[in-house]
């Protein structure tokens, strides 16, 4: 289950909105196409409150919006996940588009992938 996890992580670490600008877009299917665009406006809502809430230190119904917006960024990076694991040619070009990843993202994966190859000694 972690391994899949990783692996989804590691897919996702190459998404970037200028995918929905690629000319690829035009050969993936329309639930792609609608994961990728909600995926993103999710993605941009949840920034913009984390901001307004480090600037002004948040109130009760910034934290029930934050809670929400975690719920829906979670459900859609599972859903953005699981099609781009059956998509490889987006995958592809993912990777071409966005050679530099974020670097939470890579510390995330590293730190993983150390723990994992840990645990094989550990009885």
């Amino acid at each position: 289950m972690l391994d899949d996890a990783i692996n989804k992580m590691t897919l996702i670490s190459f998404l970037t909105p200028e995918i929905l600008n690629d000319r690829i877009m035009k050969t993936v299917d329309s639930e792609v196409q609608a994961a990728l665009t909600e995926h993103f406006e999710v993605e941009g809502q949840y920034s913009q409150l984390l901001e307004e809430i480090t600037k002004t230190g948040g109130d009760a119904a910034d934290d029930k919006m934050f809670r929400e917006l975690d719920l829906c960024l979670a459900d859609s990076t599972r859903t953005v996940g699981r099609l781009l694991k059956g998509n490889p040619g987006l995958v592809r070009r993912l990777r071409e588009i966005a050679p530099r990843r974020a670097p939470h993202s890579l510390e995330f994966i590293n730190t993983y992938t150390r723990l994992r190859w840990g645990s094989k000694f550990i009885p």
